[in-house]
């Protein structure tokens, strides 16, 4: 299934084109990245809420420079944008970065 263009933004990087879109959850945000021709693999970011010492929630907030982070991190770390297949899954982790992770 292919991210709806209507819902998503685009973004290039390294001169490819990908299409981008983040959904909201109990407790995280998805970002959901495709390459814009809608047919290859996926790579999805989970990116977790954390709560403050007085009870404040905090959102990472998903800008373009972190997409494009996400982007080189999956490139890196076998996410294949043109290839069919499973989605790639990986989490930031606001101390650690990036990391990779199967469901």
């Amino acid at each position: 299934m292919t991210i709806s263009k209507k819902a998503s933004r685009s973004i290039a990087v390294n001169e490819q084109q990908f299409h981008w879109a983040v959904s909201e959850d109990s407790g995280y945000s998805n970002l959901i990245v495709q390459g814009a021709n809608g047919h290859g693999q996926k790579l999805e970011v989970q990116f977790s809420w954390t709560s403050t010492t007085d009870g404040h929630i905090i959102q990472i907030p998903i800008t373009p420079a972190v997409v494009v982070d996400a982007i080189k991190f999956g490139f890196e770390n076998g996410w294949k944008p043109d290839a069919r297949g499973a989605a790639y899954h990986c989490r930031f982790m606001p101390d650690n970065g990036f990391v990779a992770f199967h469901r």
